[in-house]
């Protein structure tokens, strides 16, 4: 219940354990009865049981603290404290206690006088302290308010205060936060009820029970009000009815409100309002009072939404108006056409029932068309809650375009009652996206209106639905300048606000002489917007600027704060020079925000102070206290100090200000990382990697919260922690934070993992302490994120190992190791099986480095291990390559055995068909080398160990990794999307573990990629032992897929495309006979597509021993005249996976066939069936479809065709 405790002076002796007796004027007839009846004890204070309890409980433990009791007037807060006086102080409680009322006593000198003199001293014989009631204190002033808190801080030990308000809004934060909060709420009717009846039998009035319902009904849970009441009509009346009730109080009667609303909602508006204003004369009500008893009788009528709506929204203004002033004639004709308009929607909605009325004679179709506009809803928040229940996209855009096209036609009949709802719903339906271009002629009429109303949503609309580049825009011009003319200024400030928005130059230059005119407008609301419409003309027609020089001057002397804001906008635009004026001035407090003045006029100095102290030392020096000042003494604890101290920060690291300010403002940001909000913590990161180079020390000291950010939930943060990781790596942390990295990289998102790859291994490049810690922290990395390793990291690990001897065998092994335990880790795979085929020799010879004792291993394991690379799924044309290089140099290597040379060569033999150029040249070269004894030896023996040189360091793709395979979280292109590749591109291959979306469910699909031009990378230059390349139409290799020794499937399933077929492999010379390739089953091709010119046909293959993978070549072929930038994309359904080679050429021409390899992993058995997206320009000009193809065979994916 509390907000806290505080030590406090034992209570004075006997004290705290009496309660007094009743004073002995209580039985004084001549004290109202609210004094006469106040409760003596905290037992008879009325409800709030829980509220007296907990004092009664500090009271007993002698744990006072300071109280606040806020509430509405009449629940007992002031009694409630009176109670707890006499609980402690007991019969002598006056002389304990200072009672002030901060309706009379609201002033600073209260404060400083009577309460501090009161504070300051203690009693002679009464220990203990004494007690402070402050009643009404939201009374108090800003200024009394602040020596308030200090007199509590002070005299503590002497005195407790009891704050008493209404409203607990208007009590200052440091005040609540040093008191203990109660709030009374309204009390029960019961509860009143039952004190009410005791008073009735004590002071035996006469009252009926109707009229003890209307006391009751009036005093709305306020025990003053109800005893005041009945008091004075006790004092009235002999005998009280309902009807004294309401004449004692001068409420209007409940019949007599509905005697009038009925009226209003029946009979003419003449006859009402003769009714109205005689029964005002009579009984002497104010319309006020009126008002609210309408309300009341409002809330008992049924009223459909639309009708409920408009009534209440007119009601809340006429409310207003009357409030500030309004003549009560005018707010009266007001109210009585709200009533009569909420009848006539009654009407239309359902036939009259509860209301029993006849239709208006107002036009029927009116009120159609202004509440309905003629569409399928009535108005906005029915289309809105039509939307929301839309189950689907698909229902969604149904009912929008069925809305749009009733809106087109209310346009047409020119009803100018509906067009005002109708551009209300077109500006919602613009909001989500869809279009809503055929309602900006509506909305210059809308602006042409006399009507305000129609005026603001016109405006509006032109604002959403035009911009500068347009030709209407020509049209709005006239109306803005005959509405900045206007008499109101609110249509004033919609024409401004518009142009503020929308002006262009043509527009700028025809309407710069009436915002000039309206700058020096005595209106301040008009001048604030004219000040941004300047600033709007400024920016579109510079040499416009000297227009306003002398009226921004003026805008920085003006003491409200919206143009003062306006004017500082401009100010920084224009480069005025009075800052110094504008930073003194001293503001209101009715603009502080959480405590600190207008921190939106904050801001925009300090952005101004940045743009004038950028490359200026002596003005920078000027302003380094200023900002100092601001950074000590904003509070860091709200929102808005932070959003402040931001802007700080970066006008600090701007300006060229000194380096101890620029540590203060790094600590600052610091400061930020330890903040509970996403988002602050998230700018602080951003804006310390763009300072970390400004001072490294400085932004180091925050390094272990730095690092704690890594674990964050959100990602954005996630990524910024890494990236100011990466900055802080130097020669003295590096051991820490690579450590740190790894760690993460264990749990990275696999978007982060290729950055992280590189900069890891760029790190332990640049600041490594040793040979082996670098080659320890590039093999954790291998193993951790294999499959997300730059070539140029990879390469620049094998040309560290290769100018490291005395380390080439210990590296080695860790990587053979590793390999055993995990073959996915396509760069892991790659070092590994290079390392083998240069050093394995080493690793047979002294078998494997362990840490204790070595472990031998046989060459036997080394080519299994290899082999089973070969037989994995994750093996791609460039791992085959590899491996084959590897298996070649191992075979002329003395520790090697005949009999692994064999099966060696046996392995190289296999792939001597395969339908990939490079690896079928590559496996026929290296078999052949074994009929040349005499020349293999000096091929085959170990490379000089290549140039040393650092890692290019440049722009980290997280999308191209060693062999440009594609992540698993890679998306595809949405085949149902408008997005497409474009035919240059070379994106890489897709990964065989991509899952494709749903093919019925607007499932993505796989791009083609443009054959890229062949160029030579590092990769090729350490396997091109015999300076051979790929060939023309070689692309980066594909994900990848299941492969065989036999090279059957292996070169079915592992081929690029050409344009022409690769010619037969000469049979190698052989000691032995290679193993029989499995047959491959080819059918005759299907056509999918033949129109506009281009005809595509796919040709199956299968292999009965591999059921459920299945290769289509799409062939294309033009039939009437060149085609040119053919895209291919291709879904399938989500149960299979698809990988997509790149196409032969994007272009083809008559009598030329194109082709483009599919390659298909699908549950055997499974229909396989493709949407296929084709996209190419002939002689028809651009062309773009859309197919269905399910006429494969089910068998197909079987093995059989």
């Amino acid at each position: 219940m509390s907000d806290h405790e505080m030590e406090v002076d034992d209570l004075p002796k006997d004290k705290g354990k009496q309660k007094e007796a009743p004073e002995e004027n209580f039985k004084d007839d001549t004290l109202p009865w609210v004094e006469k009846y106040r409760p003596v004890t905290l037992s008879d204070v009325v409800s709030h049981q829980d509220i007296t309890s907990t004092i009664e409980r500090f009271i007993e433990k002698n744990r006072l603290p300071h109280l606040l009791f806020y509430g509405p007037p009449g629940t007992g807060k002031t009694s409630t404290i009176v109670a707890v006086a006499r609980r402690i102080y007991g019969n002598d409680y006056k002389k304990q206690i200072l009672e002030l009322n901060a309706s009379d006593d609201r002033g600073i000198e209260v404060v400083r006088e009577q309460i501090k003199q009161f504070a300051e001293t203690r009693t002679l014989f009464n220990k203990g302290f004494k007690l402070i009631i402050l009643d009404e204190a939201d009374m108090m002033t800003q200024a009394a308010q602040a020596a308030l808190r200090r007199v509590i801080e002070q005299y503590t030990r002497n005195v407790r205060f009891c704050i008493i308000c209404n409203y607990v809004n208007k009590i200052t934060p440091a005040i609540q936060s040093r008191c203990t909060r109660f709030r009374f709420s309204p009390l029960p009717i019961p509860e009143v009820e039952k004190r009410v009846n005791m008073v009735i039998e004590s002071e035996k009035v006469n009252i009926t029970p109707e009229g003890k319902q209307a006391l009751l009904k009036l005093s709305k849970g306020d025990m003053r009000r109800a005893l005041n009441v009945l008091q004075a009509s006790h004092a009235a009346y002999d005998r009280i009815d309902e009807s004294e009730i309401y004449t004692c109080t001068g409420n209007p009667h409940p019949s007599d409100i509905e005697h009038l609303v009925n009226s209003m909602m029946s009979d003419d508006f003449g006859t009402s309002y003769q009714l109205v204003m005689k029964m005002k004369t009579e009984r002497g009500l104010a319309l006020q009072d009126l008002l609210s008893g309408a309300y009341e009788y409002f809330e008992t009528l049924e009223f459909p939404p639309a009708a409920r709506v408009h009534l209440l929204d007119k009601l809340a203004t006429i409310e207003h108006w009357l409030s500030t002033g309004g003549t009560e004639k005018i707010q009266l004709s007001a109210l009585m056409g709200a009533v009569k308009t909420a009848v006539e929607i009654t009407t239309y909605f359902s036939p009259p029932s509860r209301l029993q009325l006849e239709p208006h004679a107002m036009n029927i179709d009116n009120i159609r068309a202004a509440v309905t506009g003629s569409g399928g809803f009535y108005n906005l928040k029915a289309l809105i809650k039509g939307i929301r229940a839309c189950k689907t996209l698909a229902d969604e855009r149904a009912l929008i375009q069925k809305e749009s096209a009733a809106i087109r036609t209310s346009f047409k009949e020119e009803d100018s009652f509906a067009r005002h709802n109708n551009i209300a719903k077109l500006l919602y339906i613009h909001m989500l996206g869809y279009p809503a271009h055929f309602g900006q002629i509506e909305c210059l009429k809308l602006v042409a209106s006399p009507r305000f109303s129609d005026k603001r949503l016109g405006y509006l609309g032109i604002m959403l639905l035009l911009d500068e580049n347009q030709e209407v825009l020509m049209l709005v011009t006239n109306s803005l300048k005959n509405d900045m003319n206007h008499s109101n200024m609110y249509a004033v400030g919609l024409a401004l606000c518009t142009f503020a928005n929308i002006a262009g130059e043509e527009m700028s230059r025809d309407l710069c002489n009436e915002v000039e005119k309206l700058l020096g407008s005595s209106n301040t609301y008009i001048r604030k917007k004219a000040a941004l419409c300047a600033l709007r003309i400024v920016r579109r027609v510079p040499e416009l600027l000297d227009h306003f020089i002398d009226g921004a001057k003026g805008l920085l002397t003006d003491r409200n704060h919206g143009v003062l804001l306006s004017g500082v906008t401009l100010a920084t635009t224009l480069l005025v020079r009075h800052l110094k004026s504008l930073i003194t001035t001293g503001y209101s407090p009715e603009h502080d925000v959480s405590g600190i003045t207008d921190p939106f006029l904050q801001i925009k100095i300090l952005r101004l102070l940045r743009q004038i102290g950028k490359n200026d030392p002596r003005a920078s020096e000027a302003m380094n206290d200023i900002l100092a000042q601001v950074a000590t003494n904003t509070d860091s604890t709200k929102n808005v100090g932070n959003s402040i101290l931001y802007e700080t920060v970066l006008t600090v690291l701007e300006i060229e200000a000194d380096s101890g300010l620029r540590v203060m403002a790094i600590n600052i940001l610091g400061k930020f990382l330890s903040n509970r909000d996403n988002n602050i913590r998230y700018v602080a990161l951003n804006t310390l990697n763009k300072v970390v180079t400004m001072d490294t020390n400085a932004v180091q000291r925050h390094r272990n919260i730095i690092l704690d950010c890594l674990r964050d939930g959100d990602i954005s943060i996630r990524r910024r922690a890494l990236e100011l990781s990466y900055a802080l790596i130097n020669e003295s942390n590096v051991r820490v934070l690579t450590r740190e990295l790894l760690a993460f990289l264990e749990v990275a998102d696999n978007e982060f993992k290729l950055g992280m790859t590189t900069q890891i291994s760029l790190a332990a490049e640049r600041f490594a302490p040793n040979k082996r810690w670098h080659i320890d922290t590039v093999l954790r990395v291998l193993k951790l994120a294999g499959n997300y390793v730059r070539e140029e990291v990879l390469s620049s690990f094998i040309r560290l190992v290769c100018h490291t001897p005395e380390l080439q065998a210990y590296t080695t092994s860790k990587l053979y190791t590793a390999l055993k335990e995990d073959i996915s880790q396509e760069s892991l795979t790659l070092a590994t099986v290079w390392l083998l085929g240069e050093f394995g020799e080493a690793l047979i010879q002294g078998g494997l480095v362990d840490e204790e004792t070595p472990k031998p291993i046989q060459d036997s394991d080394i080519v299994e291990i290899q082999e089973s690379i070969l037989q994995s799924p994750y093996a791609n044309a460039l791992i085959r390559q590899f491996v084959l290089t590897s298996l070649a140099k191992l075979s002329s290597r003395p520790a090697v055995s005949e009999p692994q040379r064999q099966r060696i060569f046996n392995i190289l033999n296999g792939f001597a068909t395969s339908t990939e150029l490079e690896i079928q040249q590559r496996a026929v070269e290296f078999a052949s080398l074994f009929s040349h004894a005499d020349i293999r030896g000096g091929v085959l023996e170990v490379m000089p160990p290549p140039e040393i040189k650092a890692t290019v360091i440049g722009t980290v793709s997280e999308r191209r990794s060693v062999g440009s395979t594609r992540t698993d979280k890679d998306s595809l292109l949405d085949l149902m999307g408008d997005e497409t590749t474009p035919a240059a591109a070379a994106p890489p291959a897709q990964s065989n573990t991509d899952l494709l979306a749903d093919l019925f469910g607007g499932g993505g699909a796989a791009p083609a990629p443009a054959a890229p031009a062949p160029q030579k990378n590092s990769i090729q230059d350490i396997l091109g032992l015999f300076d051979s390349t790929p060939a023309a139409t070689a692309t980066p290799p594909p994900a990848p897929v299941p492969a065989t020794n036999g090279g059957g499937l292996g070169g079915l399933f592992d081929s690029t495309p050409s344009p022409a077929p690769a010619a037969p492999a000469p049979k190698p010379v052989t000691p032995t006979s290679a193993p029989a390739q499995a047959p491959v089953q080819n059918r005759p091709t299907f056509l999918a597509y033949d129109k506009n010119g281009l005809k595509v046909t796919l040709a199956p293959q299968v292999l009965p021993s591999k059921p459920g993978m299945v290769q289509i070549q799409a062939r294309f072929e033009a039939t009437s005249g060149p085609v040119q930038g053919v895209t291919f994309q291709v879904a399938v359904p989500r149960t299979q996976q698809l990988q997509m080679l790149p196409m032969s050429s994007a272009d083809v021409n008559p009598g030329n066939v194109e082709t483009q390899v599919l390659k298909i992993l699908a549950p055997p058995g499974s229909q396989v069936k493709l949407r296929i997206r084709i996209a190419f320009t002939g002689s028809a000009g651009a062309i773009q479809d859309q197919v269905d193809f399910a006429g494969f065979p089910a068998s197909m994916t079987n093995g059989v065709l």
